[in-house]
């Protein structure tokens, strides 16, 4: 009998509470979190079966290198022990604690804090990848408009010596931009759904509601649809 086991199992990064009834799931079935990465995969280890609550917070583990933020990390640890909350595992912008405690004090208690928390890392982990595809989206158009330009150039030639009807002779790659342009409305669409979703939030946040994990607007998602069912025209 194995005594760890790997699961794929995908939740969006603002889904906390999605991530915790899974993880009170699998230890209701004898297993516990050792390691998590950011793209979904999940490695337990075998426990006892047993009844645990789960909390998620939104912070980078401190660096060995940083004494300060270590000493103020050990700190923080040493408070969640107190209260039974115990760290189970951990990736780049989140650290996942456990309490065997049936009503646990809650672990986050300031929702302005959290929500601020959570604004950072979100931020950290998905500017680079919004930047990086701008970067790729442009770079695809400026190759597409080289096709084109090369396409008409020939066509027109064919078309020159009979070979090529000329009424035909026209640029080619509109088509084809059709996708891209949906691509880059949807992912315009989603970056300010989410920092709609973040002013309201943080509103929230000032009268003591903590934040719900942000969605996906329906305009956003028509958009996704619409790229997808162009592609694969």
């Amino acid at each position: 009998m194995l005594n760890f086991r790997v699961s794929l199992r995908l939740f969006s990064f603002g889904n906390r509470k999605g991530m915790c009834r899974y993880l009170e799931k699998m230890a209701a079935k004898g297993w516990m979190p050792e390691s998590l990465t950011g793209d979904g995969l999940w490695r337990f280890r075998r426990i006892l079966p047993t009844a645990l609550k789960y909390a998620v917070f939104y912070a980078r583990p401190a660096k060995e290198k940083d004494a300060e933020a270590m000493a103020k990390q050990a700190e923080f640890y040493e408070l969640c022990a107190h209260d039974g909350w115990e760290l189970v595992c951990t990736n780049s912008e989140i650290q996942i604690f456990c309490n065997r405690r049936p009503d646990p004090v809650p672990l986050d208690t300031d929702p302005v804090a959290e929500l601020d928390r959570f604004h950072a890392a979100f931020l950290r982990g998905f500017v680079p990848t919004w930047i990086l595809t701008f970067c790729l989206f442009a770079l695809s158009i400026w190759q597409e408009i080289r096709y084109c330009n090369w396409n008409l150039h020939w066509q027109e030639r064919l078309a020159a010596l009979g070979i090529y009807r000329e009424e035909a002779a026209a640029p080619w790659g509109l088509w084809q931009a059709i996708p891209w342009g949906l691509f880059s409305a949807a992912l315009l669409a989603n970056i300010a759904e989410y920092f709609w979703w973040y002013r309201r939030a943080k509103k929230a946040a000032q009268e003591g509601i903590f934040f719900s994990r942000p969605g996906i607007h329906w305009i956003a998602l028509a958009l996704w649809l619409a790229f997808f069912v162009f592609l694969f025209l």
